[in-house]
């Protein structure tokens, strides 16, 4: 019976203790609208998918990171696509990106379904996302 109250204080101490470490993942803002006024996708099959899009923005703060995040309809786990700096152009009132996933090394199969978005970000902030589209 004392093991037991051991074990059990030492597992309160220990998710106390977790408990108490600030959250470090990209902390949710809802400060900017995005709309997508276009977005495509070009299969460059075995090589690639090159995805490109205009994002209409309202609200501040602008982003200076856009990602892209992609899943195969089946599947739950999302993977990620930074889009490169160079990549990524803005007039102030839109954003237009650009990113290829390299089906050489982040391999998907031929004739499946991707669910993709797309997610604006300032600093740590995640300011606005994308609806999902297939």
């Amino acid at each position: 019976m004392i093991m037991f109250r051991r074990i059990a204080t030492l597992f309160v101490f220990v998710v106390m203790l977790l408990g108490s470490f600030p959250d470090t993942s990209l902390a949710r803002s809802a400060a900017v609208d995005i709309l997508l006024s276009e977005t495509s996708a070009t299969i460059e099959f075995p090589l690639g998918i090159q995805f490109d899009t205009t994002i209409q923005l309202t609200g501040e703060p602008l982003p200076d990171r856009v990602e892209l995040l992609y899943r195969p309809l089946t599947e739950p786990t999302l993977r990620l696509a930074v889009v490169d700096a160079g990549s990524i152009s803005n007039d102030g009132d839109s954003i237009n990106a650009a990113t290829t996933i390299d089906l050489q090394t982040d391999y998907l199969p031929s004739g499946i379904d991707l669910v993709y978005f797309w997610r604006l970000s300032s600093g740590t902030q995640v300011i606005g996302e994308s609806k999902p589209e297939l």
